[in-house]
């Protein structure tokens, strides 16, 4: 491991990061699995072990769901005014950006993508994807419908719809390109005002993990 750290001339923070079992980040703070089982992360460029991620069973689910049904029901964010939920948005944009560098690293080491592609692609894909959706918060409006029900001389009706958050939203992501994929999938869904359980692929975590740290 320290042989392929060395190779790759990672800065002390990703080593930092690397060197850490990575929990799940659940209610907004890293917490332990319930077993002591870990599944390793491999470099697919050497073979070699680069980190690990601790065993998710149905009790870190649950854990999950009951955090994520808690959340949505507080209104922390559902009910945030929109151009608040949308500045959030952006700014993790902007964060995701500023830290293009180590995500760029990580995702080489994770998936074997090279780090200019993913720093000249994948980064600023996630990035624009979370600044086009952040741009639409602020603009999901209900309509007013003319109403032509019958009605009694001088009674007037009001038809109206209005679109909300539908609540929890599961996701699953793939291992190739995780980093853009789970921005692509938490984008819209956090638009909206929907919180999210998003679950990475064992294969590939450590991108969505830092993700998690900078939300």
């Amino acid at each position: 491991m320290n042989e392929i750290i060395d190779h790759e001339k990672i800065t002390s923070t990703l080593q930092a990061f690397l060197g850490k079992s990575h929990g799940h980040f659940i209610d907004g703070k890293w917490i332990d699995g319930g077993t002591d089982k870990t599944i390793p992360v491999i470099n697919p460029a050497t073979g070699g072990v680069i980190s690990a991620i601790q065993n998710g069973g149905a009790d870190e689910v649950d854990l999950a769901v009951g955090a994520a049904r808690r959340a949505f029901d507080s209104g922390i964010w559902s009910r945030m005014l929109p151009a608040e939920r949308a500045r959030i948005l952006f700014k993790l944009a902007d964060l995701i950006e500023a830290h293009a560098g180590q995500i760029s690293q990580l995702e080489a080491l994770d998936i074997g993508v090279s780090r200019h592609m993913m720093q000249t692609i994948g980064v600023k894909l996630a990035a624009n994807q979370l600044r086009y959706y952040a741009g639409w918060v602020t603009k999901i409006n209900g309509e007013t419908i003319t109403n032509s029900r019958p009605r009694a001389e001088g009674r007037e009706f009001l038809t109206y719809t209005e679109k909300e958050p539908v609540g929890v939203v599961g996701q699953i992501i793939p291992w190739n390109f995780p980093f853009a994929m789970a921005v692509q999938k938490i984008a819209p869904a956090l638009a909206a005002g929907c919180v999210v359980i998003l679950k990475p692929a064992e294969d590939a975590p450590l991108s969505t993990s830092y993700l998690a740290d900078l939300a």
